[in-house]
């Protein structure tokens, strides 16, 4: 392998800091000689300490001949001098040591401070340097039967795998002398219990034999202890099966507690969206109702177009017929606003939400009397809604007569009523004005606070006979 100077290593040196596991070649000074066939060298830059083994050579061990003087010779030749290692085959740690020039791990072999180790370097020097060295039996060829550094290292190995075996049965024998006397000195404490137990028993029959009313005092204290003692266990069992009944049923309890209000929760949900549903439907019928007013609205203007071009009409009749249709716009405004008024109040009384300024409908009034000219009607008829058998218009409050038509419905007789507003509805017989009266005012619409009447049919799916109401917005309730 090529070799380099001392300024290369030391630049390499620079590269590389600190990683103890050099490759290629390097160096640095000598520092300290640990053994006879290793080193440590140290860089340029402080703490860099590097060591090295002496690559080819094995040195005796310590503890072996020779091992101390292998040493400092080593020490001798390298200790403060600057080397170059040359690392061969990658081995970490091993590498050849050389200075100006000459090879280290040759002069250790040749002067027989060194064995010549890994013989498959294949270096013919270093094994001519040892043969040399035996024949002139240097260093440690002069001691009687010199031991290889290798095959020390397994003897010892081997003597220390057998005292540590040694030790283990040592270990294991005193582990079994230990377990054998704790076993005899048990089984001697027993036999000594038994004996005082049977000297203590002997006694006691002495002392029954001598004062037997005294030995059958005590036999009865015992029993009667023993029967309070055994009360005292079923109390107390008695006390912890009732103190756990109690637990369970505090816990059962608890977990039907848990499951009402799951329950009650649920339910209040429900209630809550029908009665949102409830709302959205009541809203839906306003608007509705709005739109009939318009529709009634257009038609009142229809009708006074067509009156106006007629042009001949009386003057006492137009403005009999201009007070009429003024009286029916502000009758209709105010049932309107009360209808919206009472309406939202059930509303929110019934959702418990806070009232606000802002109307479900808003109401609006209608002026039927927007055209320059008055509208021109028939002559009224006399006012005959309190006459018996005949009906007031829903609608317009105005009187109704019967048009000479009839309709089988609800499984009854229905005739058609029309009033002068052409306002057409199906009545059954009219009931006397008390008997209305009383009927109307008994039940009101629990959604538009309207005024009810029975539609005459009935629904017993309870078990009990109840009336079906129906006021004018089409809502239906049933009444005891």
């Amino acid at each position: 392998m090529k070799r380099t100077t001392v300024w290369a290593s030391v630049v390499s040196t620079l590269l590389f800091a600190h990683f103890h596991v050099f490759a290629g070649d390097t160096g640095g000074k000598v520092i300290r000689v640990t053994t006879g066939d290793t080193i440590e060298i140290s860089g340029d830059i402080p703490g860099d300490i590097r060591k090295v083994h002496i690559d080819g050579v094995d040195a005796p061990e310590v503890g072996q001949p020779f091992a101390e003087e292998s040493r400092k010779y080593l020490e001798q030749l390298l200790l403060g001098r600057f080397v170059t290692v040359t690392v061969s085959d990658g081995r970490k740690g091993h590498g050849e040591v050389s200075t100006e020039g000459a090879r280290i791990n040759e002069i250790l072999i040749e002067t027989g401070n060194a064995w010549y180790y890994d013989k498959t370097l294949k270096k013919d020097a270093l094994a001519e340097a040892e043969k040399k060295a035996r024949l002139s039996k240097h260093g440690l060829w002069a001691t009687k039967a010199p031991v290889a550094p290798w095959e020390y290292r397994a003897q010892e190995e081997r003597i220390a795998q057998a005292k540590q075996a040694k030790m283990a049965a040592e270990k294991q024998q005193a582990l079994r002398e230990y377990i054998d006397a704790v076993v005899r000195e048990g089984a001697a404490r027993r036999v000594k219990e038994q004996a005082q137990q049977a000297e203590a028993e002997a006694r006691r029959r002495e002392w029954e034999q001598q004062h037997p009313e005294e030995a059958r005092e005590q036999a009865r204290i015992a029993a009667h202890n023993q029967q309070l003692q055994a009360q005292a266990d079923a109390q107390r069992q008695a006390q912890i099966a009732a103190y756990n009944r109690q637990v369970q049923e505090a816990e059962n309890a608890r977990i039907a507690a848990y499951n009402q209000e799951i329950q009650a929760q649920a339910k209040v949900q429900a209630a809550a969206e029908r009665q949102a549903q409830v709302v959205a439907n009541a809203i839906d019928r306003q608007t509705r109702a709005a739109a009939l007013l318009e529709f009634m609205k257009l038609e009142l203007k229809a009708r006074q177009d067509a009156i106006n071009a007629q042009g001949d009409i009386d003057q006492t009749i137009i403005d009999q017929q201009k007070q009429l249709l003024k009286d029916l716009n502000d009758h209709h405004r105010r049932a309107y606003e009360d209808l919206s008024q009472r309406s939202r109040q059930r509303l929110t009384s019934r959702l418990d939400i806070p009232d606000t300024s802002t109307k479900l409908l808003p109401a609006q009034p209608m002026s039927l009397l927007d055209t320059p000219t008055a509208p021109t009607l028939p002559p009224p008829a006399q006012t005959t809604s309190q006459r018996v058998g005949d009906h007031v218009c829903p609608l317009c409050n105005g009187h109704m007569t019967w048009t000479g038509k009839t309709n089988l419905d609800f499984g009854k007789m229905l005739k058609s009523y029309k009033c002068l507003l052409g306002h057409e509805f199906y009545f059954t017989d009219k009931p006397s004005p008390a008997q209305s009266q009383s009927d109307s005012s008994s039940v009101h619409c629990p959604i538009c606070d309207g005024n009810m009447s029975w539609t005459g049919d009935t629904d017993n799916s309870t078990g009990k006979m109840v009336k079906i109401y129906k006021c004018l917005m089409g809502h239906q309730a049933l009444v005891k």
